[in-house]
């Protein structure tokens, strides 16, 4: 019988990176800035698991999750044009799955840009400091 190695000599596997998880990374600049309470491992998981999915363009990035019957819109970021082009092929996969609406919850200010796309307010979020 022969005696294991020790561990100094050991080396890890290494590990594959996964390639929604390179186009993340990718995205970081565009995503970041608008992830507010979310930490960027957190969205890191739900991304490799499936819980979420990564719509990557080349200077903007969306994030999604389907809940329920709903495509909620859950991170945008980077290039405004390059966002609504994603819309479409958005909406797609969110009928494939099932979805009859999709939701994004944002600033007044993307209002007056997703009217003039389709979306109609439904409801408003106050909050307040604790």
């Amino acid at each position: 019988m022969t005696e294991p190695a020790p561990l100094a000599e050991l080396t890890p596997v290494p590990r594959k990176t996964s390639p929604v998880l390179e186009q993340l990374e990718r995205c970081r600049p565009f995503l970041e800035p608008v992830l507010e309470a979310t930490p960027w491992e957190e969205l890191s998981r739900q991304v490799a698991s499936g819980h979420a999915q990564l719509w990557p363009g080349e200077s903007a990035a969306m994030v999604t999750r389907v809940i329920g019957d709903t495509l909620e819109v859950w991170l945008g970021g980077g290039d405004l044009k390059e966002l609504l082009q994603l819309q479409d092929g958005v909406a797609a996969f969110g009928r494939s799955m099932g979805c009859s609406r999709a939701t994004i919850e944002g600033r007044a200010g993307w209002g007056r840009v997703l009217k003039t796309n389709g979306w109609a307010a439904s409801f408003v979020t106050y909050e307040r400091p604790l």
